[in-house]
């Protein structure tokens, strides 16, 4: 249940009264998924409810986790298994506290670099793409789940919605690169047509092989998106900060050659609306690569890089 503070799960196979006893044994197996590293960890915990949810024991964050539920009927002082659930397996997200260093890890890496301004928010995807027949009909290019891409136990991962644009530029042109990996369909926002009166959060920092990423969320303020992601990602100031920020009348993002900024745009983008008056411009761009689209679901981090994944935890 996403909208808890906590792992919940709910026993929806038949209608139970209320106000009743409910006995359940929780039977859980963990083991660290995101780093290489050896760990294996097992709980069981009997849990008595007088509704249908079934709250967890407390996680360790960043876990690969199997997951088994027996419900129990007592009878006398001992306990008979009458069902039994079909096994869960779910990853443990990213604390707060861990963005937080991902965030520093992002900040170190390019501590050096400069800055340069942004004048397009772009995004590419194949012409025969669904969103992108869509677009043809309906003028909307409508959002949808954020995939796996990037770090494995990252919370926004299929939770919100959205659409990727790239902020980082051609480091020679100061333009978008005139290639792209993602398909032959592109379209051009400047920033000020998107960012105004959005928040902004820091989400991620990965690599897939050489070069690093930073993903950042734009939400409309009170949306479910931005509600989601405020007590989970570390809240941005537009005016200060290195990844992407205003400064009297210009956008800028940081200048290094092997950082690339993508901005997960939470609304949908009425292209036809924005094209009329001139906020938004559309082009056909090479494609470079074998597979010229974005992988289904997405990329998941390269977690032997040493430069984007936390330290190893000391079993």
């Amino acid at each position: 249940m996403t909208n808890k503070s906590s792992i919940i799960f709910k026993c929806e196979d038949v209608p139970l009264p209320i106000n009743t006893e409910y006995h359940y044994i929780q039977i859980i197996q963990t083991t660290s998924s995101t780093n290489d590293v050896s760990s294996y960890n097992e709980y069981i915990e009997l849990t008595t409810t007088y509704t249908n949810e079934i709250p967890c024991v407390n996680l360790p964050f960043r876990e690969a986790v199997n997951y088994k539920i027996y419900r129990l009927s007592l009878s006398g002082n001992k306990y008979h298994v009458t069902k039994t659930s079909d096994q869960s397996q779910f990853i443990t997200y990213n604390s707060k506290d861990n963005v937080h260093r991902f965030h520093d890890m992002a900040l170190s890496f390019i501590r050096y670099s400069g800055t340069m301004p942004i004048p397009y928010l772009y995004r590419n995807k194949p012409s025969s793409h669904p969103t992108i027949i869509a677009v043809k009909e309906t003028g909307i290019m409508t959002k949808y789940d954020k995939d796996n891409n990037g770090d494995q136990a990252s919370s926004i991962n299929h939770n919100i919605k959205g659409l990727f644009f790239s902020a980082s530029m051609d480091k020679d042109t100061g333009q978008p690169q005139t290639w792209s990996f993602f398909g032959d369909y592109r379209i051009l926002i400047p920033p000020e047509h998107l960012l105004p009166g959005l928040n902004l959060y820091f989400a991620d920092f990965y690599c897939n092989q050489k070069a690093h990423y930073v993903t950042l969320v734009l939400t409309k303020p009170g949306s479910v998106e931005d509600v989601y992601c405020k007590p989970r990602l570390i809240e941005l100031d537009i005016n200060n900060n290195k990844f992407l920020y205003y400064d009297r009348g210009f956008y800028y993002t940081t200048s290094e050659r092997n950082l690339w900024v993508e901005v997960l745009y939470t609304e949908d983008v009425h292209v036809d609306d924005m094209s009329s008056v001139d906020k938004l411009s559309e082009k056909t761009t090479s494609v470079k690569g074998k597979q010229g689209q974005s992988k289904p679901d997405g990329i998941p981090k390269n977690k032997l890089c040493e430069t984007c994944n936390l330290p190893k935890r000391p079993y």
